[in-house]
C-alpha cells in the first residue's frame, strides 16, 4: 500500500473513533448537534475508504476485490454506509453502538493483513466474480441489519424483564418491530447470500480443477455451515413459537460466522480461495 493509501486508510479510522467518541458522548446527552457531527464523522470514514478501494482499483486495473485486505475495507466500508442509511430511521445512538466498534475492530484487523494490491489471474472469469463478490456483500449487509436488530432485541427484552432504564435501550425501538425488522433482514440476506454462493459455486464446477480449488477448501466449506444456518434461520422465523429471542440469537452467531467466512477464513485457515497475482506480473501499469 502506497504512502498515500496509507494515509487515508488512517484517516478513515480516525473518523470512525470520533465518530464513536460522539456516540458515547451521546448516551449522556443526545443533542442534535453531537447527532450532527456523528453522521459527518461517519460520512468522512465512508469517503476514506471508498477513496482507498478506487486508488487500489486504479492500480489493479480492476475492482479490487482480490485479497482479504480489500474484503475487510469493502466490508467496512458497507457497514458505514448501513450506518449512514438507517439514521434517519434510528435517530438515537444505538445504531452507532453497535455497528462502530465491529467497523474499527475490522479495520484494525486490516492493518494486520498483507496489502500488496492484486488483481485476478487471467483464467478467472472476472464479471461472475464481481457479481459473486457484489452478492456476497449484500446479503452480509443485510445479515448485518439483521444482527444489529437482533441485538436490540435481546437488549430491549432484558430492559423490560428487569423493569430498568437506562439511556440505550429506552431509546430502542419497541420488540414487535425490532422482531420484524429481524426477520425481514434475514429473509433478504438468505436470499442474496443464495443467490452469491450458488454463483461462486458455478464458478467452482466450470472452473474448479484449473484453479486448484475443491469442495473441501476452509472457505467452501464455511460458507456452505453459513448457508446451513441460514436455512435453520429463515425456518425458524417462520414458527411462532421459535420467534423472538432465538432468531434473534442465531441471526447474530450467523452474521458473526458470515464475517468470518468472508474475512477471517484465509486468516485463520489456508485456503485455496486467493485467486489474486500481484499487479506487475498481471500486466497491469
Amino acid at each position: 500500500m502506497s504512502a498515500p493509501e496509507l494515509i487515508v486508510f488512517w484517516a478513515a479510522a480516525a473518523c470512525l473513533v470520533w465518530a464513536m467518541v460522539e456516540v458515547a458522548l451521546r448516551l449522556r446527552r443526545d443533542a442534535s448537534l453531537r447527532r450532527g457531527r456523528t453522521l459527518v464523522a461517519a460520512a468522512l470514514a465512508f469517503a476514506c475508504l471508498v477513496g482507498l478501494l478506487a486508488s487500489r482499483s486504479r492500480a489493479a486495473g480492476q475492482a479490487a476485490i482480490v485479497t482479504v485486505f480489500d474484503a475487510t475495507v469493502l466490508l467496512s466500508a458497507v457497514l458505514v454506509l448501513l450506518l449512514l442509511v438507517l439514521s434517519p430511521w434510528l435517530r438515537g445512538p444505538a445504531l452507532g453502538v453497535f455497528l462502530l466498534p465491529l467497523t474499527v475492530t475490522l479495520l484494525v484487523l486490516a492493518a494486520a493483513l498483507p496489502t500488496e494490491t492484486m488483481a485476478l489471474r487471467s483464467e478467472v472469469p472476472y464479471a461472475a466474480t464481481v457479481g459473486h463478490v457484489a452478492l456476497t456483500m449484500a446479503g452480509i449487509a443485510a445479515l448485518a441489519v439483521g444482527g444489529l436488530c437482533g441485538t436490540m432485541y435481546l437488549a430491549q427484552r432484558l430492559r423490560l424483564r428487569r423493569g430498568s432504564t437506562d439511556r440505550l435501550s429506552g431509546r430502542l425501538p419497541n420488540l414487535e418491530r425490532l422482531e420484524r425488522w429481524n426477520r425481514g433482514a434475514a429473509a433478504l440476506g438468505f436470499v442474496l447470500y443464495s443467490l452469491g454462493l450458488g454463483l461462486g459455486l458455478g464458478m467452482m464446477g466450470l472452473k474448479g480443477e484449473s484453479l486448484g480449488l475443491t469442495f473441501l477448501d476452509a472457505k467452501v466449506i464455511s460458507s456452505l455451515v453459513v448457508w446451513a444456518i441460514f436455512v435453520l434461520l429463515v425456518v425458524l422465523g417462520l414458527r411462532p413459537r421459535f420467534r423472538g429471542r432465538p432468531v434473534a440469537w442465531l441471526t447474530i452467531v450467523a452474521f458473526t460466522l458470515m464475517v468470518l467466512a468472508a474475512v477471517g477464513v484465509g486468516f485463520l485457515w489456508p485456503t485455496g480461495h486467493m485467486f489474486g497475482q500481484a499487479v506487475s506480473s498481471a500486466g497491469h501499469p
